[in-house]
């Protein structure tokens, strides 16, 4: 069995259709395992910090702009129609689930001494 590791900025648009090619080059079974996308843990770095200090409006403007990058890489990347779709689908449930975190209100806790 394979194991093919690609990351930082080998998972960018224009690279990910050579990862792809990689991938599917051969019939060999193999385990493929991508890290985010090139700016993607920054990104979530500064929307989690926004949440944290409860700017709802800050975190869901980057969390638009991050879903929008998202959106275009697809498009980039899927060919057929119904890939396309399923991938819209499933960054919506995750954008949706991302957004959701806006919407709570979070506590901080403080450990005090006794």
């Amino acid at each position: 069995m394979k194991v093919m590791k690609f990351w930082r900025t080998s998972v960018g648009s224009v690279l990910m259709k050579n990862v792809a090619t990689l991938i599917t080059a051969d019939n060999e079974p193999k385990i493929v395992v991508l890290s985010a996308v090139s700016g993607t843990t920054n990104k979530l770095v500064a929307i989690a910090d926004a949440i944290f200090k409860q700017d709802s409006e800050l975190a869901i403007r980057q969390i638009d702009l991050l879903k929008k990058e998202y959106q275009t890489l697809i498009q980039e990347l899927y060919k057929t129609e119904n890939a396309l779709e399923k991938s819209k689908q499933l960054l919506q449930e995750n954008f949706n689930y991302l957004v959701s975190f806006t919407r709570d209100l979070f506590t901080v806790y403080e450990e005090r001494a006794c």
